[in-house]
């Protein structure tokens, strides 16, 4: 799977399975895991409950666009050699997304005072 082909379908098993991962490093028993990951994938569960809102949705198709741009044409790299015109902007929009993405109603702990 080498071709530039097969790269949106190996960062896309990437996006697919690192949330999956990541849900056994976050909780803090193995019942919280599962609960963790039937919500991810349940979709017609109760308001208030599903992991996957708009938000995480959008933030992941945003994220998913930037790697493959990465991985295809160097973007990221071609903005950090680019011109201050260019830079700023770039840095403006990446600082905005993290704060219109971030999570501010609840304090999540380091991942690894969790073990």
């Amino acid at each position: 799977m080498t071709s530039r082909y097969f790269a949106p379908l190996n960062i896309a098993s990437t996006f697919a399975l690192l949330p999956i991962g990541t849900a056994f490093f976050r909780a803090q028993t193995f019942s919280e895991t599962r609960t963790i990951i039937r919500s991810m994938f349940d979709f017609v569960g109760p308001a208030g409950e599903l992991m996957l809102t708009n938000g995480t949705i959008a933030l992941a198709a945003i994220a998913f666009v930037i790697t493959v741009l990465e991985e295809r044409h160097r973007v990221i790299e071609r903005v950090s050699l680019a011109s201050p015109w260019i830079k700023v902007p770039a840095y403006a929009l990446a600082f905005l997304a993290l704060e219109l993405f971030s999570v501010t109603e609840q304090r999540i702990p380091f991942v690894y005072f969790q073990f």
